[in-house]
Formats: structure tokens, sequence, C-alpha cells
């Protein structure tokens, strides 16, 4: 009910991107689905919405964005893995440095984490240099 409400003040001071609000949300899977949030992701930014969700695991965002609506968030986010702990998020992760020397940051809008639980970081592609 919080987020909804913030969100809601924040979209009645309309259009704008002077003043940027940044919404930190840790945990985010235990908010599962929220439509108010469905909205922020792709609609918002122009009123000066940003945010960051924090997920341990791919399953973790597909259950609070369920039926391929996980899709939405993850082509209008950055996304960063400190690490993985389970072979989905894994997968996922090497799918995306495979097609590239960069690591896994792919857009703009808000930060897509996963924490680190002891497993070793996948490696770069061959041919990319690491840091």
């Amino acid at each position: 009910m919080w987020i909804g409400t913030l969100l809601r003040g924040v979209l009645r001071g309309g259009l704008q991107e002077q003043s940027l609000v940044h919404f930190l949300i840790d945990e985010a899977a235990t908010l599962g689905h929220l439509e108010q949030l469905d909205d922020a992701v792709d609609k918002y930014r122009g009123y000066g919405v940003c945010l960051t969700f924090i997920y341990q695991s791919l399953g973790q965002l597909k259950k609070c964005f369920p039926d391929g609506q996980d899709q939405t968030l993850l082509s209008n986010v950055t996304q960063v893995f400190f690490g993985v702990n389970d072979p989905q998020t894994a997968d996922f992760d090497l799918a995306l440095q495979s097609n590239s020397c960069l690591p896994s940051i792919v857009a703009y809008h808000a930060l897509f984490v996963f924490r680190h639980h002891g497993l070793d970081m996948i490696p770069p592609p061959v041919g990319c240099n690491s840091p």
C-alpha cells in the first residue's frame, strides 16, 4: 500500500524530470505482484520516478512479474549480477554475457540485483578482456 500511495504522490507533481524520486525496493519479492509497479516500470519515468529492485534470484522476479511480464521489467532495467546461487539465474546471466564482451548491464531505468551467496562468478566469454 505504501508504495502505491507514494507513487500516486509523485504522479500528482505532473510530467517532469527535474526532481527525481528514487524508490529502493530491497527484498522486492516480498511484495509479490503489484500492478502499481507494472505501471511504474514502463510509464512513470517521465514523472521523475526511478526504481531499484533488489531480488535474490530470477525465480523471485518471475513470481512478482508472472505470465511473461518479467520481460517488460528486464527490457527496461540495468541488470547487475553480484553473484548467483541457483542454476536458472546462472544460465540467464551466462546467456547475456555470451553475446557481448560487456558485463551484464543492459539498459537505463532500474537496477536488478542478485546477492552473492557463495558460488563463483561466471567467467567472461572467450576473447573478452576481464578487468
